[in-house]
């Protein structure tokens, strides 16, 4: 679980792109590294990783 400043911090952060008509692609916490990750904007391109 994310602690509380992650969670209030992620609120914040969604709540700001959603005033300033952002559209939220990815949300997701990883556990394992215990973050937050938030992609978000108009240009619809999910980040890749080359292997």
């Amino acid at each position: 679980m994310p602690t509380r400043e992650q969670s209030d911090t992620a609120i914040f952060v969604c709540q700001l792109l959603s005033t300033l008509y952002q559209p939220i692609q990815v949300f997701h916490y990883y556990q394992k590294f215990k973050t937050i990750y938030i992609q978000a904007g108009v240009s619809d391109e999910i980040a890749t990783c080359d292997r």
